[in-house]
């Protein structure tokens, strides 16, 4: 009766559904996305990270990475971080990280779906550059882009 049961708990361990998940560095809001060591804060798996992008946006092609930190727009500036990449061609893509102790992480706080989270594409060719910036809506940080006329705004979720 001993074998049996081992035998059935050891099968029961390999029929268990291995899902594929991803490890850090990971395209997902519950993997951390980059990491700071010796004050620099740097993505874990950039390549990942601009072919899960590039899929979502159809087409584009992103050609440089960075973590950037700031100060959201407004009285009460709070700090921010945010991933930001560019195309040849100037278009700005942006998404919020939100950071726990020295990982970073997709900021999912204001999606239905908190295993996705939004890229804001900003285009357009004004003189000062029409760039993604973080203002605070409703007590969230929110991504909004340059107020400038030839500026246009447009989100994308990534699952």
């Amino acid at each position: 009766m001993k074998h049996l049961f081992i035998m059935f708990f050891v099968f029961f361990l390999f029929s268990c559904k291995n899902e594929d998940k991803a490890t850090v560095g990971s395209i997902y809001p519950e993997e951390a996305a980059a990491i700071a060591k010796h004050g620099e804060i740097r993505l874990l798996d950039e390549a990942e990270l601009q072919k899960s992008w590039e899929k979502r946006l159809e087409g584009m092609k992103l050609t440089a990475f960075e973590v950037i930190k700031g100060k959201t727009e407004g009285e009460n500036g709070e700090d921010y971080y945010m991933v930001l990449a560019r195309t040849e061609d100037g278009i700005k893509v942006a998404a919020l990280l939100e950071m726990r102790g020295d990982k970073f992480y997709f900021d999912a706080s204001g999606q239905k779906d908190s295993e996705s989270y939004l890229l804001v594409v900003c285009k357009g060719e004004c003189d000062q550059g029409c760039l993604p910036a973080v203002k605070l809506a409703e007590g969230a940080k929110r991504i909004i882009c340059s107020s400038c006329a030839d500026c246009s705004k447009n989100e994308v979720e990534v699952f």
